[in-house]
């Protein structure tokens, strides 16, 4: 039971550690790989269940006297977990300003593109008027 409880804390602090290097990433980079960073937090969340999953099962089925003590660490394990709940919620509200603001860039630059084009497109008329004009 004992290397449950150690598998436990450490699928917990990998999985904090990434929400962290994610939390960083927004913060440091221009592109963020969205992508991948779900898929990381995803896979590591699923051990992180795993493990939780089954030191329930566990202290469900052996109630000794000496497995009382890991009823308490479950309690304290569903507050850790509750705690990084509510960090994946600030790092989903940054994903989404990402996206927003990501959004907000390429429609600009598609009205900048546009712009654009119509400049230049000006520019080519004048300048076969120009050649006409001189020919």
């Amino acid at each position: 039971m004992n290397n449950q409880l150690q598998a436990l804390d450490k699928s917990i602090e990998q999985y904090k550690a990434i929400q962290k290097k994610h939390i960083r990433e927004f913060e440091t980079s221009l592109l963020p790989d969205i992508e991948s960073q779900n898929f990381e937090r995803k896979h590591a969340f699923a051990e992180m269940k795993n493990q939780f999953d089954e030191l329930l099962k566990r202290t469900q089925y052996n109630r000794t006297e000496i497995e009382f003590n890991y009823i308490e660490a479950v309690a304290a394990y569903i507050s850790e977990i509750n705690k990084i709940l509510k960090f994946d919620s600030i790092l989903k509200n940054k994903i989404i300003k990402y996206k927003k603001e990501l959004k907000q860039h390429l429609t600009n630059t598609g009205k900048i593109r546009t712009a654009f084009n119509g400049y230049a497109a000006s520019t080519d008329t004048y300048r076969y008027t120009a050649i006409k004009l001189t020919s």
